[in-house]
């Protein structure tokens, strides 16, 4: 057994824990979607043995989120609304990534997420009619509303925000 007893104290040493942590968060990048959705599939068992592996995994399953569609956005507020999440300040980087066959959402999920992620660093805003290389580039880009771009003025600590396959008149829209 690797603890000992009555007060289940590990007998291996910290830095030993903490290699095999290290190593069980490591993602399989095989550049599928699957592996990515295992790998945190993954994550979330290792939450579940006990406090100390869950405060470590926890980060690295939130740490990196990505919308995909309007369900998502709305499990994502459903979760950071519930009374026994603590995941608020785990969320750094944020993809928002809309599909040409929906209607736009993206531009609520940054005014509900506002003052939700207070260590929020990055912001990806991708529209996915930009990635489709049978339209020509005036037909790819979508426009972006003044308020939606005022929006993102209220992520003070966010240091990268990339916007693809949106256009707007001037880059001022951003900055007033």
């Amino acid at each position: 057994t690797l603890t000992s007893q009555p007060d289940m104290t590990p007998l291996l040493p910290l830095e030993l824990w903490s290699i095999a942590l290290d190593f069980l968060a490591k993602p399989i990048y095989d550049n599928r979607l699957n592996s990515t959705r295992e790998h945190k599939r993954h994550l979330a068992s290792c939450t579940r043995v006990c406090r100390n592996w869950a405060r470590r995994h926890r980060r690295l399953l939130f740490e990196r989120l990505t919308c995909r569609s309007h369900g998502d956005l709305s499990d994502f507020i459903r979760l950071l609304d519930s009374p026994t999440t603590n995941i608020h300040g785990f969320v750094r980087h944020l993809q928002l990534q809309e599909g040409s066959d929906s209607y736009a959402w993206a531009h609520i999920a940054i005014t509900l997420l506002r003052n939700r992620l207070p260590h929020l660093r990055s912001i990806r805003h991708i529209h996915d009619s930009c990635l489709d290389s049978s339209l020509d580039s005036a037909h790819r880009q979508l426009p972006l509303t003044a308020r939606t771009a005022g929006s993102y003025r209220s992520y003070q600590a966010v240091i990268s925000l990339e916007i693809t396959g949106y256009s707007f008149q001037n880059f001022w829209v951003l900055a007033r």
